[in-house]
């Protein structure tokens, strides 16, 4: 039932409670259609009145207290998200981790660095050798000799030894590395290299028989020119 038909009902039977039905009133003749005085008719009207305004108290009670089944929230547009899960912003761009590659291993030190001394002999055609994979200088139970200081010999001089691989001029006077010593010892062999040859400060590279890259700088010369004694500062890495 609508709720119009639902006012009119509940008027129509309160106006029967209260007594007064609605007339028509002829204020000049003092009657009212159906007979009674004014005074009788004006309070029946009343009385409907009165039903009216109850009914329609009662009809908007009703619909306020009245809960529209299946109510549904708001709607939430297409692809919003809550508050309650949305990630705070800064209000700066996200800028991504610089991505960071493999490090490269420090190189290993074997040993050094150190002063190594290769005396001048005092034979003719003496020799004085090293292995450089322990180091030993002219020591005794070396298992091989990776180089010579033979001044005084037709074919000597600073060269590698018969058991070294390769022995050459580098191109590091400072901060040397092993990748860059190893390639300097396998460009070539230095060739016979006498006293005379030799200057403080100049670097060499060598090749062990062990596996080790050696980095040799001349720092003095002493004793007979043609044959002096030499003192190197010296430092090997594990082969790269």
């Amino acid at each position: 039932m609508g709720t119009l038909g639902l006012v009119a009902g509940i008027a129509g039977i309160l106006s029967l409670v209260v007594g007064g039905g609605l007339r028509k009133v002829d204020l000049k003749k003092g009657t009212a259609e159906g007979g009674g005085t004014p005074s009788k008719v004006l309070m029946g009207t009343g009385g409907t009145l009165l039903a009216l305004g109850i009914a329609l108290t009662i009809v908007a009670a009703a619909n306020g207290s009245t809960t529209t089944p299946n109510a549904q929230p708001p709607a939430t547009a297409a692809g919003a998200t809550s508050s309650a899960s949305a990630p705070l912003s800064t209000g700066h761009p996200t800028v991504d981790s610089p991505s960071i590659g493999p490090v490269a291993a420090s190189p290993v030190v074997a040993w050094g660095p150190r002063i190594l001394t290769f005396a001048s002999p005092n034979i003719s055609c003496g020799l004085t050798r090293a292995d450089m994979d322990v180091p030993i200088v002219n020591g005794d139970n070396m298992d091989h000799h990776d180089l010579e200081w033979a001044p005084w010999c037709d074919d000597g001089g600073f060269q590698v030894d018969a058991s070294g691989k390769s022995l050459n001029r580098s191109s590091q006077l400072s901060n040397p590395d092993p990748v860059t010593c190893k390639q300097d010892a396998q460009s070539g062999n230095l060739p016979n290299t006498y006293g005379n040859d030799l200057h403080i400060g100049e670097t060499f590279c060598l090749l062990t028989a062990g596996g080790h890259v050696v980095w040799l700088q001349l720092t003095s010369k002493t004793g007979d020119t043609d044959g002096p004694t030499l003192a190197f500062t010296a430092i090997a890495w594990q082969a790269p």
